[in-house]
């Protein structure tokens, strides 16, 4: 601060009779997206919408904006409550708070300006009104932090004219120690649900404990007097270290926004601090319709190339193998994403093909059973013709799967230009 009165027999520009100095001011400056990006040295982003305001959304929404990203829209359907305090971002009082407009209002002190929303989300994507709240005009990328299959599936089927944004998902599993994220294709190839397949069919065998062994899994906490919460135990800085390096990941995914989804897994060293992450990238499914109904069969590129390989084998006959995939009745979806040789007691001529069985549960049920069970199935059989006419294979039924009630009996038939599928139609 500078006295600039001029009294008299002053003698200098700075100085007044009383020998008074200049005294500094410090300058008031406002939290903006591009303040907050510069000091952070992070280059621009599309904005972000964010469906799930939960701990990992809560603190994924605040690494975004302190990073300088602009977050237009955040959408839950629940509330804040005391048990949430435990690893959520935001520390408020014991009242049910909505936990979007709490997590709006941590975010308007960093500049942003986001739209809250107490919206179910699997029934609000199927109004077009909704879908304009949830991701606003203008979002580049939609997230979801709800861990939710329903969300996922959902977010799946909607079509890129009903909602245009890109979509990612970040979740955390084996109680914080590994943790994924989905950055879907352009167009919506590969989906969120094709992701998950494909984390599930490629999972290590550490990833795979941590996934599916219920000593990682969800637990029933007792947070009052006859009233529980079902959750995964981890502390607070377990999940705030997962979620911030999955958060990096999001980053740079939707900054190169490559035309292909990719996935990428992290998980934390047993006994270590050490945590490793590997990268994925997934090219586009191809989409055949189930001839005679609502269903559609959708084909990993890997085993589309692994189907023609085994055509190219066995040039002059029929051949075939067991298809490893997911099925979603609520998506009417069979994802194909491996392929298993036929056994060796298959018999392959010039007009049939017929899967055998010898050793075939042994050689399906590392990846069936103990990998994904309660992600993956197998289907019936894949049969390749050296005819443009497709045939399915007729004479023996291939072996029983052991959880024949979550499967959809299907057959995927190559010819030498397209592909054809195929539905048993006593199928439920």
């Amino acid at each position: 601060m500078i006295e600039i009165t001029a009294p008299q027999k002053r003698a200098s520009l700075f100085e007044g009779p009383n020998a008074r100095a200049a005294v500094a001011m410090e300058q008031l400056g406002r939290t903006t997206p591009a303040l907050l990006r510069a000091v952070s040295a992070a280059p621009s982003y599309p904005p972000f919408s964010l469906v799930g305001c939960g701990s990992v959304g809560s603190k994924t929404a605040l690494h975004l904006a302190r990073a300088g990203a602009q977050i237009l829209a955040v959408s839950d359907s629940n509330e804040l409550r005391p048990h949430n305090m435990a690893r959520h971002a935001l520390v408020r009082p014991p009242l049910p708070w909505p936990k979007a407009f709490e997590l709006s209002d941590e975010l308007a002190l960093l500049g942003q300006k986001p739209e809250a929303h107490l919206i179910d989300v699997v029934r609000g994507l199927k109004r077009a009104d909704n879908r304009l709240l949830i991701s606003p005009p203008g979002t580049g990328t939609l997230l979801n932090t709800t861990a939710s299959s329903l969300v996922r599936d959902a977010l799946s089927m909607v079509s890129p004219a009903e909602l245009p944004a890109r979509m990612a998902e970040i979740a955390l599993f084996g109680r914080g120690r590994g943790g994924f994220v989905f950055h879907k294709g352009s167009n919506r190839n590969p989906s969120l649900a094709d992701l998950q397949a494909v984390l599930s069919a490629t999972v290590t065998p550490y990833e795979r404990t941590l996934l599916f062994d219920p000593e990682f899994g969800l637990t029933q906490i007792q947070i009052g007097e006859g009233c529980g919460s079902m959750t995964m135990p981890m502390t607070d800085a377990r999940l705030s270290a997962m979620t911030a390096m999955a958060t990096e990941e999001l980053m740079r995914l939707a900054g190169a926004n490559a035309d292909g989804g990719e996935l990428v897994v992290g998980v934390a060293e047993p006994d270590s601090p050490s945590t490793s992450w590997r990268r994925l990238s997934v090219s586009k499914f191809l989409e055949i319709p189930v001839e005679g109904s609502e269903w559609t069969l959708r084909l990993s590129s890997h085993v589309a190339g692994m189907i023609r390989e085994e055509t190219a084998r066995f040039p002059n006959v029929e051949t075939g193998g067991l298809l490893i995939g997911s099925c979603s009745s609520l998506m009417k979806t069979v994802t194909v994403v491996d392929l298993i040789e036929a056994p060796e007691d298959s018999v392959r001529t010039p007009t049939l093909f017929v899967l055998g069985t010898k050793g075939m549960k042994n050689r399906s049920m590392p990846v069936s059973r103990k990998a994904a069970a309660r992600c993956l199935m197998w289907v019936p059989g894949t049969a390749t013709s050296p005819n443009k006419v497709p045939r399915p294979p007729t004479a023996r039924r291939p072996s029983r799967s052991p959880w024949s009630e979550r499967r959809r009996p299907s057959f995927l038939i190559a010819t030498p230009a397209t592909y054809h599928a195929i539905m048993h139609q006593d199928a439920p």
